[in-house]
């Protein structure tokens, strides 16, 4: 019993870190508005960046660019990341 407890916990902590639990940053919403994908990315910490980087197999200093210096390829292989862990929230 404590174990999905402590699992429901971590999943809604991550959800949280993650911000794709709001409709207005899912993935299929944000990727049809450039201003909307630098919100997203601007509003995430160094840490969650660098996970979303390291998700789409990139080099650690994308983490650190501005969204709109980051290649358009690097920025779709972030959405993909992101959509793969939105897709795993929506599994749990």
């Amino acid at each position: 019993m404590a174990s999905v407890e402590m699992e429901d916990t971590i999943n809604r902590a991550l959800k949280l870190s993650a911000r794709l639990h709001w409709p207005q940053n899912s993935v299929a919403t944000v990727e049809q508005d450039c201003a909307a994908e630098c919100r997203w990315w601007n509003s995430l910490d160094t840490d969650e960046r660098c996970a979303f980087v390291r998700g789409a197999r990139l080099e650690a200093n994308c983490a650190h660019a501005d969204w709109l210096d980051i290649s358009a390829v690097h920025r779709q292989d972030i959405l993909n990341a992101a959509r793969a862990v939105e897709c795993w929230f929506h599994a749990s």
